[in-house]
């Protein structure tokens, strides 16, 4: 198994075109924590979840604080909210 260089995060704020509704709820964003992860012979694989509007946030400060942090101890490089580790 190849060790894990790499971490990134991303979260994507998608906004619909008109307001999602179902039978308990409706959203008007759909926040979308993305994870980047690449080993060391540079195979990358990547994963998302979502939320519908509101804890995005929460979700990557989780997979900062206690996956992205375990991977690597790496230096950290952040851009307006995304980051890799």
């Amino acid at each position: 198994m190849a060790k894990i260089v790499r971490a990134e995060l991303v979260m994507v704020d998608l906004k619909p075109k008109v307001t999602r509704v179902d039978a308990i709820q409706s959203f008007v964003s759909q926040e979308t924590p993305i994870v980047r992860i690449t080993d060391a012979d540079g195979v990358t694989g990547t994963g998302y979840s979502y939320t519908i509007g509101t804890g995005g946030p929460s979700v990557m400060a989780l997979l900062e604080k206690r996956c992205c942090r375990q991977l690597s101890a790496a230096r950290r490089l952040t851009s307006s909210g995304s980051g890799a580790i």
